[in-house]
């Protein structure tokens, strides 16, 4: 017999906020100024990723 609390592992019992959180930069929605694909934001973070 499973235990009371086994079912909680799943992934689906996950809190409203931790399943609708953005995962990826493209996720957040109205921010354009600051995660534009013009940005100073977007334009430092590819500067770092192309140089490690």
């Amino acid at each position: 017999m499973a235990d009371l609390f086994s079912d909680l592992e799943n992934d689906a019992y996950q809190p409203l906020a931790a399943r609708m959180r953005p995962v990826k930069l493209a996720d957040y929605c109205g921010q354009q100024h600051l995660l534009g694909t013009t940005s100073r934001c977007v334009r430092r973070l590819s500067r770092a990723l192309c140089t490690q």
